[in-house]
């Protein structure tokens, strides 16, 4: 917590040679191109093209490197997941993830679960359920996880993700955009604790 704001505090990243450079270069680049998005997606909804980002208060961003280690050790239980299913909780999430077998799957309005395949040079753009209320579910909030490396794969094999996450700015007020709201209005720092809470075991 960072001048009383939960969430907020000072990045906590190992003391690597060069680790802070990319690390930083990686976020500049990430941030700028989460502005570009926002700025295509305020004029969908036929606002100024700088209405999102404009919002009032700190800009929440997280950057994830996530590791899903090999199963030398541990044989998965049936239909074992390597991370569950679920929405992110906040704007929009850029991943970059490897070509690994097994791997990112996303449920698709068949209700079936669709595996979505590492191009190179490209990221996975996902929907949170901020921007989903935002826009009064005219973009809907992406239901995916992350299943395990299938057994021809080899015990070995293991995955690699780096997840840019986006919250809206923390005091923005989420208000429903369009005709007929389907939510009330909720501040985007509440939106998020309310997530976090709901969560917790």
């Amino acid at each position: 917590m960072l001048a009383g704001t939960p969430t907020f505090g000072p990045n906590q990243l190992p003391d690597l040679p060069g680790w802070r450079e990319a690390y930083s270069a990686y976020r500049t680049a990430g941030i700028e191109a989460v502005l570009r998005m926002y700025r295509a997606l305020s004029m969908a909804l036929g606002l100024d093209p700088y209405w999102l980002e404009s919002q009032p208060g700190e800009t929440m961003y997280q950057l994830r490197m996530i590791h899903y280690p090999p199963q030398d050790r541990v044989t998965p239980e049936p239909g074992q997941l390597g991370c569950g299913a679920h929405t992110d909780y906040g704007t929009l999430t850029l991943l970059r993830q490897d070509d690994a077998p097994g791997g990112l799957e996303v449920r698709g309005t068949d209700g079936a679960w669709h595996a979505v395949p590492a191009v190179d040079g490209a990221f996975v753009v996902n929907v949170g359920d901020a921007l989903e209320r935002w826009s009064n579910d005219r973009w809907r909030s992406t239901l995916h996880r992350v299943v395990v490396p299938p057994a021809d794969a080899g015990r070995g094999t293991q995955r690699q993700s780096t997840a840019f996450f986006h919250n809206a700015n923390w005091d923005a007020v989420i208000e429903p955009i369009g005709e007929n709201p389907k939510y009330a209005p909720i501040t985007a720092g509440q939106h998020l604790m309310s997530k976090f809470r709901a969560t917790q075991y």
